[in-house]
């Protein structure tokens, strides 16, 4: 069990990647240049 908090923090930042991800491609305004650059 001391690993389940480990893959859950990794989980979550996976999770927050594809959500970025997402609201990049939806809102591509909202994104400041540099993340385009």
């Amino acid at each position: 069990e001391e690993y389940e908090p480990l893959s859950r923090a990794a989980y979550y930042k996976a999770v927050l990647r594809d959500k970025v991800k997402k609201m990049e491609v939806k809102d591509p305004q909202q994104i400041p240049p540099k993340k385009q650059a």
